[in-house]
């Protein structure tokens, strides 16, 4: 059969007729609708592309906490936005648009109700649903792929916050300080921390520190930003740009005292083969919080974790001599066993984080 000039056959026109049947007898007046109102037939684009129309739809707003009930379910997103607020417009990297189309976003079959809309963050204002907008010329991905072009038109609008950002630092922060380690053991650890809670994460050049490569901070940054969109934390742990010096650690051991910015500053240094000394984690992070209640001060924990060596003779002298000028450092065991550099890291900020949301529970 030819229609305008173009052959096709009865089972494309019957599918053609399906969907506009379909489109057309949606209800105008249903919240979030994955076509909008006034919309008979799909975009002649591709379905990611509501259009500008969707601009025009009006809005049910719903308590936050219900609504971040009904979206935990969609996809993520960190946005380097220095505010969110209702109506304000973000740009989408690259990278971003490709993967909300991978994800078909778009797709109400898939989504339903909330086709076209994500969830977002900045780190400073919270969650917040957010719509898709792209221009009516936006091209086709299949087209896109074609020419090789650009998928950085995405754009999105903000809707209504799901998530208040919560002051997570009135108990204190936790850091973490380690080794170099090789770059898969590195990629975990950062993953971990982040799911995990951490402040900050900082790598530090020791004395049996063995690997020399480059630290990719673009690359690194990426990971954990993957993995704050996944373990759906509003704040990103604070990464440093490069590798520390040992003798600028040190320094900053002897800047911060044990009392600084109305904080006390506690260092735990994990160490294997402990001596009779050495405490174990559990015993010395109870201490802490009970000198805490007591001071009613608020408490800032660095976890020190060396490379796949371990401490040097002489790391650990530097260490004591700070612990015997009065600096609160403390020597802690996680075991009678060897870790691997990037288990003792872990299993120190579980105890940590296990110790620091008991201590905020019986507050």
């Amino acid at each position: 059969m030819k229609v305008r000039g173009h052959y096709c056959s009865l089972a494309a026109i019957a599918l053609w007729c399906r969907q506009s049947f379909a489109f057309s007898n949606l209800a105008p007046s249903a919240p979030l609708a994955g076509v909008p109102s006034g919309c008979n037939k799909p975009s002649p684009t591709h379905n990611i592309a509501f259009s500008r129309r969707i601009q025009s739809r009006k809005y049910s707003y719903i308590d936050g906490g219900e609504l971040a009930s009904q979206t935990t379910h969609l996809p993520r997103l960190f946005v380097d936005s220095p505010s969110l607020m209702e109506k304000s417009v973000i740009s989408l990297t690259p990278f971003q648009s490709n993967y909300l189309n991978v994800m078909r976003v778009a797709n109400t079959k898939r989504w339903g109700q909330w086709a076209g809309h994500v969830r977002i963050f900045n780190g400073q204002d919270g969650e917040w649903i957010a719509k898709m907008l792209i221009s009516e010329a936006s091209p086709s991905p299949k087209r896109r792929q074609r020419k090789g072009a650009n998928t950085d038109n995405t754009i999105l609008e903000c809707i209504q916050r799901t998530k208040e950002q919560p002051f997570s630092h009135a108990a204190g922060e936790v850091h973490l300080y380690m080794g170099r380690l090789k770059k898969q053991r590195r990629k975990w650890v950062l993953e971990k921390a982040t799911e995990l809670g951490m402040d900050s994460i900082n790598v530090v050049d020791t004395e049996f520190s063995t690997v020399t490569d480059a630290w990719e901070y673009d690359k690194h940054i990426a990971q954990v930003i993957e993995a704050a969109e996944q373990c759906e934390r509003l704040t990103l742990p604070q990464l440093s740009t490069e590798p520390t010096a040992w003798s600028s650690l040190i320094e900053r051991i002897e800047d911060l005292g044990v009392n600084h910015a109305n904080a006390t500053h506690h260092w735990l240094v994990c160490r294997e083969r402990s001596p009779d000394e050495t405490k174990p984690i559990l015993s010395t992070l109870g201490q802490i919080a009970k000198g805490a209640k007591e001071d009613k001060s608020r408490t800032s924990i660095h976890i020190l974790v060396g490379p796949e060596g371990g401490w040097s003779p002489g790391e650990l002298k530097q260490l004591m001599e700070l612990r015997l000028g009065g600096r609160s450092i403390h020597f802690v065991s996680l075991g009678p066993f060897v870790l691997r550099a990037e288990t003792a890291a872990v299993a120190a900020i579980t105890a940590t984080m296990l110790s620091k949301e008991q201590k905020n529970d019986t507050e």
